[in-house]
């Protein structure tokens, strides 16, 4: 591949990127307003209650589903975004006498292991 090629791709994975987070963060709030609107987070609070053998207990079981079933609804966005697998295999090796590297960052993963 020529370096115009790797610039355009790079280019078009970087726009992606930016707007699959503005949809993750529209997709997040909306998520949590249906949530608390529809009664949801008051339900699963009063199953916490319910269902904590300790009184202590039900704020942590509370916390537990919340995040559960938050991440069951970020699933459809979190099959499309990149994740660390996808930013490591983007990280090789030039085929250059010199040898360069090219590394790329993921959203929430930071610098790929493999990048030095």
């Amino acid at each position: 591949m020529t370096e115009p090629d790797d610039r355009a791709k790079a280019v078009r994975y970087t726009r992606l990127r930016e707007a699959l987070f503005v949809v993750d963060l529209i997709w997040g709030s909306l998520a949590q307003l249906l949530l608390f609107a529809t009664g949801r987070s008051a339900a699963l609070r009063a199953l916490a209650i319910r269902s904590a053998p300790r009184p202590w207990l039900a704020e942590p079981l509370f916390l537990l589903l919340y995040g559960l079933l938050n991440r069951l609804l970020d699933l459809p966005l979190s099959y499309l975004s990149p994740t660390s697998s996808s930013t490591a295999s983007a990280c090789r090796t030039r085929g250059s006498a010199a040898g360069r590297r090219t590394c790329s960052r993921g959203p929430r993963s930071g610098w790929s292991s493999s990048c030095r």
